[in-house]
């Protein structure tokens, strides 16, 4: 007699939250026809990630007033993982702890038994159920982040899927009662579902309201070249408020940004080890997780010798004055010292103007300055 095959059972969110234990597989009834040895097979499929979980083998061996077999081996996927010798003392229920010896994928049952006939067995795979109890804040923001109350999530974030409105959102840090996500920056504004599913195994659904976060645009540079180092003014929109919450790239490098308004950031320029020059880098801002429409081109010098200049606007010194003076910064944009110097060292001053001025053209504002260098 040959066992048949039952997949993965799927059970709804709320059976799921009032069963102590959730089933991931039950097996057929098998019943000894005879008093010979019996001989079933069956398969068991797990969905990759279940092998992780805590597993638990309840095996009955003539409950519900049936009668039980004289002995039983019940192997999976070659391992043995119970017999009567769980069952001693008279016991016709066992829980048996496998987890860790159970893989994903389809595993071959194979049960070897004999009995009185009509004796039966049969056995399930449970795991514990997780939970979903609350997500907080119930309002926020595209980009931001939210915390996840529940049970049995997974300290391991790889483990641990958050779904808003069935969308994956990123984890970034987990425990056994509570998960940190963000919100997809271009999540649907309004009412959001929210699900976590731990290996496989999906809670409940929750709830937030997500609201619409402006787009970040670049309007222009003060420079459109500079060495690493100098510090570079973007203006624009929808800039985040604070500095830690803006995060300004220069192709995939980040920059320190050392200032910020919803109109305007500052950032030193980071340092490049392309090579001794670049052109054309295109910069762009993420602002509150949100990335800007649309970028500016820059191109960036070899590194300077001798004083960094000041940022743009800064008279605090006249000592930084005279140490930029001396090392050959003009800065004072377009002055015949840039001029000169530009010139003396070959450097190709239009190269990538014309890219940057239609760039901020196309952004509704003032094309950027002249490169800083000397």
């Amino acid at each position: 007699m040959v066992a048949s095959c039952l997949s993965t059972l799927a059970i709804t969110p709320a059976r799921a939250q009032q069963a102590k234990q959730l089933p991931l597989f039950q097996s057929p009834a098998y019943v000894a026809p005879n008093t010979k040895e019996q001989h079933f097979e069956g398969n068991l499929t797990l969905s990759p990630g279940q092998e992780l979980l805590p597993l638990t083998l309840v095996v009955n061996n003539g409950a519900a007033g049936k009668i039980p077999f004289n002995w039983f081996r019940i192997n999976i996927a070659g391992y043995l993982m119970a017999s009567e010798q769980n069952l001693q003392g008279g016991k016709k229920q066992a829980a048996i702890d496998v987890s860790g010896r159970m893989q994903a994928g389809t595993s071959q049952i194979i049960i070897d038994a004999a009995g009185e006939p009509g004796a039966t067995l049969s056995f399930s795979l449970l795991t514990t159920p997780i939970s979903l109890e609350a997500v907080e804040p119930s309002n926020v923001m595209q980009g931001q982040t939210i915390v996840i109350h529940g049970t049995n999530f997974s300290a391991t974030e790889s483990q641990d899927m958050v779904l808003i409105n069935g969308r994956p959102a990123q984890v970034l840090s987990a425990s056994a009662t509570s998960i940190t996500a963000r919100v997809p920056a271009d999540a649907q504004a309004g009412n959001n579902s929210v699900q976590v599913s731990v290996n496989g195994v999906p809670t409940r659904s929750s709830s937030i309201n997500v609201g619409a976060r402006s787009i970040p645009v670049l309007h222009s540079m003060n420079y459109w070249m500079a060495p690493p180092g100098a510090v570079l003014t973007i203006r624009g929109s929808n800039f985040a408020p604070a500095a830690a919450n803006n995060k300004v790239f220069f192709k995939n490098v980040s920059a320190q940004v050392v200032s910020a308004n919803p109109n305007r950031l500052q950032v030193v320029i980071p340092n490049w080890s392309y090579g001794p020059q670049e052109l054309n880098i295109p910069v762009y801002v993420v602002a509150g997780g949100v990335r800007s429409g649309n970028y500016l081109p820059f191109d960036i010098g070899p590194q300077y010798q001798g004083a960094v200049p000041p940022m743009p606007g800064d008279s605090s010194s006249q000592a930084s004055s005279e140490a930029s003076s001396e090392a050959g910064w003009p800065l004072q944009a377009g002055s015949e010292a840039t001029s000169q110097a530009s010139s003396e060292a070959s450097w190709p001053v239009e190269a990538g103007s014309q890219a940057g001025l239609e760039q901020s053209s196309q952004a509704g504002s003032e094309a950027p300055g002249p490169m800083i260098y000397p």
